[in-house]
């Protein structure tokens, strides 16, 4: 979870993807709200913006299967 958290600077944006209320795009178009309007203001650069965005949604679907995995009762019984 702190993985997460730390990855998108937020406590409810990795809950709400882990509790299956959005996700992981979802939530990452929303931690990075300031830096799209930014971006349309001044420019980006080209390559840079969407490897970052691809990169914190990485982490952050890695951190919610981490969770999931580790909690899921199902899963614990079949192992």
């Amino acid at each position: 979870m702190q993985y997460a958290v730390e990855s998108v600077k937020s406590v409810l944006l990795p809950y709400s993807v882990m509790t299956f209320k959005l996700q992981a795009e979802d939530a990452v178009h929303r931690a990075m709200l300031e830096q799209k309007s930014q971006a349309e203001t001044w420019g980006s650069v080209e390559w840079a913006h969407g490897v970052e965005e691809e990169e914190l949604t990485t982490r952050l679907a890695a951190a919610a299967l981490f969770v999931y995995f580790n909690s899921n009762a199902v899963t614990k019984k079949t192992l």
